[in-house]
């Protein structure tokens, strides 16, 4: 395996050895005509190869996709606006969805087709943040008083339906403030919500759509997640720490 670590300001994409720690090579979207600095990854081996899908933040909003394999670069994504921030794939379907703050919109693409082509927009209303895709749902958090994220704290629910997705459900949550992560538990099948204004992390039942419990962590954004051992880690921005709980 490798790990990718996109550089926003540098708007390159650092390849490492996970055994060594060392760089294998900076990937520079730029240099094909993907211009944007690196936020949100996604993977998928649908292809035939392992594929990474890079959310590249700026105007024009597009989406660098990287082969795996060689961690050459391949395509660039056009969207319908700027602010690409967050990406998510289906890999049962061959969807790849992006989110676009500036546009405030979803879109859906089929990442099977070469080149890869868009299917449809979704306009949300709100600038959507964190999102995540999860047996044949995607999730997207999304603020609706930007920049004063007082109310931050909303999590739209798509499922899917012939060529695309549509709404099926929203939930109020804690405050994610301006980009805490969604993630889903191979553990225990909540998700886990880092509500960043709230200093907290929330633990949401995916089949009540309820809140299973909380836990103070100041500053939440990062989640990870360790299967075999049960341990979650989150990490604190601010306290520029990484918090590990048993599960």
């Amino acid at each position: 395996g490798k790990v990718y670590v996109g550089n926003f300001a540098e708007g390159t994409i650092s390849v490492i050895n996970p055994v060594t720690l060392k760089k294998i090579k900076d990937i520079k979207p730029h240099d094909y005509g993907c211009p944007g600095a690196p936020a949100n990854m996604a993977t998928t081996g649908a292809l035939g190869t392992d594929t990474v899908f890079v959310a590249m933040y700026g105007n024009p909003g597009r989406v660098a996709v990287i082969d795996a394999e060689t961690d050459e670069f391949t395509e660039c994504i056009e969207t319908n606006g700027s602010g690409v921030f967050s990406v998510a794939v289906d890999e049962r379907f061959g969807y790849l969805y992006v989110t676009s703050r500036d546009a405030m919109s979803l879109q859906v693409f089929d990442y099977r087709s070469m080149p890869i082509k868009p299917l449809q927009i979704i306009d949300l209303n709100g600038v959507p943040y964190s999102m995540i895709a999860d047996k044949g749902r995607v999730y997207v958090a999304v603020a609706y008083d930007v920049p004063k994220y007082e109310n931050a704290g909303t999590i739209l629910i798509f499922v899917i339906v012939q060529g695309g997705i549509v709404q099926w459900e929203s939930v109020a949550v804690g405050n994610t403030h301006d980009g805490g992560m969604l993630f889903v538990s191979d553990v225990s099948g909540e998700m886990i919500i880092a509500a960043t204004q709230d200093d907290s992390v929330l633990f949401l039942n995916l089949s009540t759509l309820k809140i299973n419990g909380a836990m103070p962590i100041r500053d939440p954004f990062g989640i990870a997640e360790d299967y075999e051992h049960g341990w979650l880690y989150v990490g604190s921005r601010s306290e520029n720490q990484v918090i590990v709980i048993g599960r």
